[in-house]
């Protein structure tokens, strides 16, 4: 599987923080639009086979960070959201499930990506 490589306008990530916020209590859903109000880092998303790079946060996919259950991609909006959704590992208070949003034009990489990582963690499970 290639490496995904996706960037971000500033409006396409602050349309996607604003709903992740939306979903969260007053407090957090103030400060949150607050504050993206002086964003000035767009996060680069970079995956591949082996690891998810949000920015500067890192998932390997590996025994520690669990095993793959499902991914899906759905369109929330005017947002079409990837997610990915691990296996609950035992003793980790790590969540199991990353969303990232898909930038405007790379819906079709979505769905290939979708698709080689299904394919590659079913061969992995044989």
């Amino acid at each position: 599987m290639k490496e995904v490589h996706w960037t971000y306008s500033r409006k396409e990530w602050r349309t996607y923080m604003c709903k992740v916020a939306a979903k969260r209590n007053f407090f957090f859903r103030t400060w949150k639009k607050f504050t993206l109000l002086f964003l000035s880092d767009v996060p680069e998303v970079k995956i591949n086979s082996e690891r998810i790079l949000v920015g500067s946060q890192l998932w390997k996919f590996d025994n520690n960070a669990g095993q793959l259950k499902n991914i899906e991609l759905r369109e929330e909006g005017e947002v079409n959201i990837f997610t990915i959704l691990f296996m609950k590992q035992q003793g980790t208070l790590r969540n199991n499930e990353i969303s990232i949003p898909v930038p405007k034009g790379k819906l079709r990489e979505a769905f290939t990506l979708q698709d080689a990582m299904l394919n590659s963690n079913s061969a992995q499970g044989r």
